[in-house]
């Protein structure tokens, strides 16, 4: 088979809902949670930083989790 008719194969049975969806890394709700949150942190550290501003990846863990204010 040829690329283009592989390709219009898998398009047509994710379509149809024919897929098979691989859980790839494995991850359990609570570990999604917690790299969400933890991307989401590491993302505002390195956006503050682009645009100067000083801050700390502590502080902003702890602005997040609402430890201290």
């Amino acid at each position: 088979m040829n690329l283009l008719k592989i390709m219009n194969k898998k398009i047509n049975e994710f379509t149809k809902g024919n897929f098979d969806m691989n859980n790839k890394y494995k991850m359990t709700k609570e570990d999604n949670i917690f790299f969400a949150k933890r991307k989401l942190v590491d993302n505002i550290y390195k956006s503050a930083n682009l645009e100067g501003i000083a801050v700390t990846f502590a502080d902003i863990y702890s602005f997040i989790n609402k430890d201290s204010c």
